[in-house]
């Protein structure tokens, strides 16, 4: 009996249908990619990053990307100084290190909290997004301002927006925390590396050893993204994070005594009020940008009063938005049987934060 097309598949066949099928394969991959990088930014699972490095690296992770730059928090340490100034136009030469120390006191069920400013991102949305304050306001009488996305309807979005449905690794997605920040630093009276002083002195640099100056500061606004994606707003209920939104910028013109420097503190609680009263400085990069964060808190806790410090749990919670209100997401427990954690900065003319953990050794602890 004869059969119908016993020679089968060429080589030309074949080497089509393997084309066909790695560039089905290369469209699938992209796509995948893309989606868990969008989950990525999103969300993340802590405990399955607990399960792979461990908490020393999970907590490691969060120190590094919350350096002093990114922490207006109000963080007081154990000898009552902040623990996040960071003079970086001086080198710190007395009573420059801070340690602060998280433990449960005897009577309570939790420690003190610590909470930190952390950098979350992919590293091409970073430092990307520069604003020019000039280009927010419309109008040139009166001019408005008009949000940091000022061209979010505009006809020629696609060539202004900062959106992501504009732009690919741009952070500016609706609801999504972020931070604006000014490119440039000022010396401030209310970021004083000696607060003893405060009344007498602010001085914009340190010519004899222990004297007292004026820390850098950018100036920050934290916020999230509001549901038009026009502009940053901040959070409903933000006096339950201990911010430092108070500025009072000493002018280099002002020299070095900072004379005549304002005694009234100025409140960056807006994007609006950053940009529209950041110091200008001729020569300098007026601009800010925005980077996307994190809110995190660590602290001590025990189920009763009575617990022993082997049953003492190292907890880690994130901020989450919900209705313009930040809510806390569920505990998660870093590690069992910790007595205390110090976090320690070295020299606050550093931006290196380290940690010890002072662990149980004995179960009958």
């Amino acid at each position: 009996m004869k059969h119908l097309n016993e020679k089968g598949f060429t080589l030309v066949e074949i080497m089509i249908s393997l084309l066909l099928l790695g560039a089905l394969g290369i469209a699938t991959f992209n796509a995948l990619n893309f989606s868990k990088r969008a989950t990525d930014i999103r969300s993340e699972d802590i405990q399955a990053l607990l399960s792979q490095f461990g908490a020393s690296k999970l907590i490691s992770r969060d120190l590094d990307n919350s350096l002093p730059s990114f922490n207006f928090i109000s963080t007081r340490d154990d000898n009552d100084r902040p623990f996040f100034v960071w003079g970086t136009n001086e080198l710190c030469l007395e009573n420059c290190s801070r340690s602060l120390t998280i433990t449960i006191d005897s009577g309570l069920t939790s420690s003190r909290v610590f909470y930190s400013i952390v950098r979350k991102g992919m590293p091409q949305e970073l430092e990307k997004f520069l604003v020019d304050p000039l280009q927010l306001y419309a109008g040139t009488t009166n001019p408005t301002f008009e949000g940091i996305n000022r061209y979010y309807n505009h006809p020629a979005a696609a060539n202004y927006s900062i959106s992501q449905r504009y732009r690919t690794y741009s952070p500016w997605i609706k609801d999504r925390i972020l931070l604006l920040t000014t490119l440039n630093s000022f010396p401030d009276c209310n970021n004083l590396i000696r607060e003893e002083d405060a009344s007498t002195s602010c001085n914009t640099f340190c010519d004899t050893p222990g004297c007292n100056f004026a820390a850098l500061r950018p100036i920050k606004f934290l916020g999230y993204v509001d549901n038009n994606e026009r502009d940053l707003i901040p959070f409903s209920n933000i006096s339950t994070l201990p911010l430092n939104r108070h500025y009072r910028f000493c002018q280099q013109s002002l020299g070095k005594e900072c004379t005549n420097a304002p005694t009234s503190p100025l409140v960056i609680n807006t994007s609006e009020s950053l940009l529209g009263q950041m110091p200008y400085l001729p020569g300098k990069d007026n601009r800010a940008f925005l980077t996307p964060v994190e809110i995190i808190r660590y602290s001590l806790k025990r189920n009763s009063t009575q617990d022993l410090p082997s049953k003492f749990k190292l907890i880690r919670e994130k901020a989450y938005l919900s209705s313009g209100t930040l809510t806390w997401g569920s505990p998660i427990v870093m590690l069992t049987g910790i007595k205390s954690l110090t976090l320690k900065r070295p020299s606050i003319s550093s931006p290196v934060i380290e940690y010890d953990l002072n662990l149980v050794s004995n179960r009958k602890l």
